[in-house]
C-alpha cells in the first residue's frame, strides 16, 4: 500500500485561511447589506459592485499580514518556546477571526429570517452565544494547527491558487478604481480660518419632536418651560422656526451643516454622507480651530459616526474617533463607500463579540428610544453630557439630542402634570407629554448651572431647539432659542427661520463670514426675508423604507417593494406651508400658526412655481 504524502504549510495555510475568511466575510456581509435597506441602497450600482472587490484589501493587510509574520516567525526563530508562541498566536488569530465570522453569519441568518439576533439576547441565550464562540474558536484553532501540517499535494496546490486569487483580485480592483478617477481627492472649499484664541464654547441642546406651541415660553397655557421663561430675555428668540425635514437624521445633519437634505443626500436612515458632504460641516470647521467636540444621541439615527460625518466630532455616543483611524486610511485608497462598508463590518463584528462577552449591551444602544425599552435612554445621555461638560477644556462643542419627548411614549424623571385630574380637554397622553417637556426644561437648567459653576456661561453659546415637530407637519413650529455670551444679540426674530440657519449663525458669532456652501442665513446679519422659502422634504413611510438611488443629474425615486418612493417637496413661505407631492403632482397648503383665510391665487401660483423649480433643480420626477 502506497504511503500517503503530506506537505507541511505552517505559514501558508494559516495565512491562506485568514485571507479566505476575510473574503468570504466581505462577500456575505455585502450580500446582507445589498438585500436589506442599508447605505448601499443609495449608492450607484457600479460602485456597489466595486465595493465587493475593493473591501478585502485593507483587512487583508491589517489582519492577514500580522498572521503571516507571526507564522513566519514561528518557523524562523531558533528559540523553541518563542517560535511555538508565535505559531500559536498566528493560529489563534485565525481561529478568533473565523469564530467571529461564524457568529456574524449566524446573526445575519437569524435576523433575516426571524428578526432576532445577538442584539436582542440576554440571560441564558447570551451565555449560549458565548459558549458557542469559545467552542468554535477552540475547534478552529485545533484544525488550523493540525491541517497546516497535513496538506495533500492537491490541497496544497489549491491553497496556492486560492491565495493567488485572493492576493490579486482586490489590488487589480483598486487599480481599476484609481484609473477611473476614484483616487481623485475632493477638496473642501471655503473653510474659514477662525481665530485661535478667545473662541466661545458651543452647546446645542435638542430634544426630539417638540412643538413650540407646547412650550409655555412660546405661550402654552401650562408651565412646561418655566426656566426658559425666566431667562428668555437673554436669548435670541425665534418666534417662527421650522425644520428642514420631518425625520431626525436629515434634520440634525442640516442643523450641523447648514445644508439642505437634498444636497447632503441624506433623506432618511439608512442614507449616509458621502464625498464632499461628508466633509462639509460645522464640527469639522471647529476642529480646525482646536475645539474638542462630543455628540450624544442614538446609534444610527443621531450618530455622526454612523452618518459618516468625517473629521468632526472627537466622541460620539461614548465612542472615540481613534477607533476609526484604519478606516480613514482605507478611504484614501478605496473610497468613502468602501471605507464606510468596512466600518460597518468592523462595528457589527466587534459589537456582537463584545455583547456576548458582557463587555457591551447592544440592547441598550440600539433600542433606547424611551425609558421603558432600555436603560441607555435619556438618563444616561444626560449623565454623559453633564460629566463631559464638567471635565472638558475650552473651547468645546457639545451636541446633545434627547429622546424623552419622542412620542408616542413620553419619558420624564418625575410626574407633575400626569398627577392632575384627567379632563376631556387635557387627556393623560398630553399630560405625559407636558411632563417630558418640563423634564427637558429642568435639564436645561442643570446644564446652565454646570456652566455657571465653571464660570464659563458667559463664554458659551447655548442653542435650544428640536429636530422636528411632534407630528412632523411642515406648518408646525419648533423651538429655536440662542443665547450668546453676555446675552449679546438678545431679542426677538419674528420672521420665519429654519434649522439650516443655525450653523451660519454660529460661524458668524465666531467672527467669520459663513462659507458659501452653507445654504442657511446667519441671523446676526440681515433680518430674514419674511417670504423666504424654507424648504424641507418628506418620504412615504406608510408601506416601507424609502430608497433614493443616485443617477447623473440628481436623485431618482424608485417604487418597488420593499422600498417606497420619495413623497414630497415642502416649503414654508410667509404665512403658508406648501406641499408638492411628487408621486401624483398634487399641490396643497397648510396654515402656519393662527393665520386665517385662504391664500390668493397669486400667492398660490408663486408657491407652485417655487416648488416645481425646486423639483426640477434636483431632477425629481413629479407625477400627474
Amino acid at each position: 500500500m502506497e504511503k500517503r504524502v503530506f506537505i507541511e504549510a505552517p505559514v501558508m495555510f494559516p495565512t491562506g485561511v485568514a485571507l479566505a475568511a476575510i473574503h468570504f466575510m466581505v462577500l456575505l456581509e455585502w450580500l446582507f447589506f445589498v438585500t436589506k435597506p442599508s447605505f448601499l441602497t443609495s449608492v450607484e450600482t457600479t460602485m456597489v459592485v466595486m465595493v465587493l472587490f475593493l473591501a478585502p484589501l485593507v483587512p487583508c493587510i491589517g489582519i492577514g499580514l500580522p498572521i503571516f509574520l507571526l507564522a513566519t516567525a514561528g518557523q524562523k526563530i531558533r528559540a523553541k518556546s518563542a517560535a511555538s508562541l508565535c505559531g500559536h498566536l498566528a493560529c489563534g488569530l485565525v481561529s478568533v477571526l473565523m469564530a467571529g465570522w461564524l457568529v456574524l453569519l449566524f446573526d445575519n441568518f437569524t435576523y433575516s429570517t426571524a428578526q432576532i439576533g445577538i442584539s436582542t439576547t440576554d440571560g441564558a441565550r447570551r451565555l449560549a452565544y458565548t459558549a458557542g464562540f469559545l467552542v468554535a474558536a477552540g475547534v478552529l484553532f485545533w484544525f488550523v494547527r493540525w491541517k497546516s501540517r497535513r496538506l495533500s499535494p492537491m490541497e496544497f496546490s489549491r491553497l496556492r491558487i486560492g491565495m493567488g486569487i485572493f492576493l490579486g483580485v482586490s489590488p487589480i480592483a483598486h487599480l481599476v478604481y484609481g484609473l477611473s478617477g476614484g483616487w481623485t481627492k475632493e477638496s473642501i472649499p471655503d473653510f474659514p480660518d477662525l481665530a485661535s484664541e478667545n473662541l466661545p464654547n458651543i452647546v446645542i441642546l435638542a430634544s426630539d419632536g417638540i412643538d413650540a406651541d407646547a412650550l409655555s415660553v412660546y405661550g402654552y397655557e401650562h408651565e412646561t418651560s418655566p426656566f426658559l421663561e425666566s431667562v428668555r430675555d437673554q436669548f435670541l428668540f425665534c418666534e417662527n422656526a421650522f425644520t428642514n425635514s420631518g425625520f431626525s437624521t436629515p434634520s440634525d445633519i442640516s442643523l450641523l451643516t447648514g445644508i439642505y437634505p437634498l444636497d447632503t443626500g441624506v433623506l432618511y436612515w439608512p442614507d449616509v454622507l458621502m464625498g464632499v458632504p461628508a466633509r462639509r460641516h460645522l464640527p469639522g470647521l471647529l476642529e480646525n480651530a482646536g475645539f474638542e467636540s462630543c455628540s450624544i444621541g442614538m446609534r444610527n439615527y443621531v450618530d455622526p459616526f454612523d452618518w459618516n460625518m468625517l473629521n468632526g466630532f472627537d466622541q460620539v455616543n461614548g465612542r472615540g474617533r481613534g477607533a476609526l483611524w484604519h478606516f480613514l486610511v482605507s478611504r484614501r485608497v478605496s473610497g468613502d463607500e468602501t471605507s464606510f462598508f468596512l466600518y460597518q463590518i468592523n462595528d457589527r463584528l466587534l459589537s456582537r463579540v463584545q455583547h456576548i462577552f458582557y463587555l457591551r449591551d447592544l440592547r441598550e444602544e440600539f433600542f433606547g428610544l424611551d425609558e421603558s425599552l432600555a436603560g441607555w435612554a435619556d438618563s444616561d445621555r444626560r449623565e454623559m453630557a453633564l460629566d463631559w461638560l464638567a471635565n472638558t477644556s475650552s473651547p468645546f462643542m457639545l451636541h446633545l439630542h434627547l429622546l424623552g419627548t419622542h412620542g408616542p411614549i413620553f419619558a420624564a424623571r418625575e410626574a407633575h402634570f400626569a398627577l392632575e385630574e384627567e379632563t376631556p380637554a387635557y387627556p393623560l397622553k398630553t399630560r405625559e407629554r407636558d411632563d417630558s417637556l418640563l423634564d427637558f426644561d429642568r435639564f436645561i437648567r442643570e446644564v446652565w448651572e454646570v456652566l455657571e459653576a465653571r464660570n464659563i456661561l458667559e463664554e458659551t453659546i447655548l442653542v435650544i431647539t428640536s429636530d422636528h415637530s411632534n407630528r412632523r407637519h411642515p406648518n408646525e413650529r419648533i423651538p429655536l432659542m440662542i443665547r450668546f455670551p453676555g446675552a449679546e444679540h438678545a431679542g426677538i426674530v419674528e420672521n420665519n427661520v429654519q434649522l439650516l440657519d443655525v450653523a451660519p449663525t454660529l460661524v458668524e458669532a465666531l467672527g467669520e463670514s459663513p462659507p458659501e456652501w452653507m445654504r442657511g442665513q446667519s441671523l446676526l446679519s440681515d433680518v430674514p426675508d419674511k417670504d423666504r422659502p424654507l424648504f424641507s422634504t418628506s418620504v412615504d413611510m406608510t408601506k416601507g423604507l424609502p430608497v433614493y438611488r443616485k443617477r447623473a443629474g440628481g436623485l431618482r425615486q424608485y417604487l418597488a417593494p420593499p422600498f417606497y418612493e420619495f413623497k414630497a417637496v415642502r416649503a414654508v413661505i410667509g404665512e403658508w406651508a406648501w406641499i408638492l407631492d411628487t408621486r401624483d403632482g398634487t399641490f396643497r397648503y397648510l396654515r402656519v400658526g393662527g393665520f386665517e383665510g385662504p391664500p390668493t391665487q397669486e400667492v398660490f401660483d408663486h408657491a407652485h412655481r417655487v416648488l416645481m423649480d425646486r423639483a426640477r433643480e434636483y431632477n425629481l420626477e413629479v407625477g400627474g
